[in-house]
């Protein structure tokens, strides 16, 4: 598995990958009970997602130093054979797509972060979002054209050119075959939002990532990081 640790955003997907399983398929409630203060993320899953992240390491399943390697040369490794895969979000299968001769031998797959296929759960990131601004000059002209941007034929064009399964879908829809596999969860009701996207300040990403790479770098174990993340949680904006 190649993994570009240095590029920071990168180290989060692992983590990402696992929790819902570890925590989402058991307490979907979880950030609810995080923002009363009835759970952390040392007392929760979290310390078992982190554990396997760490026990993949131990095994030997990543490249040689992940937090010397980049996205970029996260991406030649896969593009070039040297690696058999990497934990990403369908945005970037473009970027993977051009680093290969071979671009048709390139799928994807729902990481498998449980025991049992047919319970696998996964997490699903907005990609993008349009708003219009309080004070735009011309507020019913850029509404007229979110709308028309929202409808179902252009989100499908949108979502065919980024490798992305679109929020709202139609019979008409057709999703890149790559992603097949991933549709029956979300129907299903088995994907959860990234992490980060109920955190409440924008310390505990930065706090994830650190801790991410610490615990590679065997400077930091599971519950000391998760609790530098737990900390960053509690400030206050």
């Amino acid at each position: 598995i190649a993994l570009g640790a240095q590029t920071p955003w990168v180290t989060q997907l692992i983590s990402y990958a696992l929790v819902p399983n570890a925590v989402y398929a058991n307490s979907p409630g979880f950030d609810a009970d995080m923002a009363a203060g009835r759970t952390t993320f040392a007392d929760s899953g979290w310390a078992d997602a982190l554990g396997k992240y760490q026990e993949l390491q131990r095994r030997g399943f990543f490249n040689d130093n992940p937090n010397g390697t980049t996205f970029e040369q996260q991406t030649a490794l896969v593009a070039s054979g040297r690696a058999a895969m990497a934990v990403q979000v369908s945005a970037v299968l473009s970027t993977f797509r051009q680093a290969t001769r071979t671009p048709d031998d390139l799928g994807m797959f729902p990481f498998p972060g449980g025991e049992d296929p047919a319970r696998n759960w996964i997490p699903a990131g907005i990609v993008v979002g349009l708003g219009v601004a309080a004070h735009a000059k011309h507020p019913d002209q850029a509404k007229r054209f979110i709308a028309f941007l929202g409808q179902q034929e252009n989100i499908d064009r949108w979502a065919t050119a980024v490798s992305a399964i679109p929020f709202k879908r139609s019979a008409s829809t057709r999703t890149d075959p790559v992603l097949a596999g991933f549709l029956p969860i979300i129907d299903g009701g088995r994907a959860v939002p990234f992490m980060d996207q109920s955190w409440p300040n924008a310390e505990v990403q930065p706090a994830h990532f650190a801790a991410v790479q610490e615990l590679l770098a065997g400077t930091e174990d599971v519950k000391g990081a998760l609790g530098k993340m737990d900390t960053a949680y509690g400030k206050k904006q």
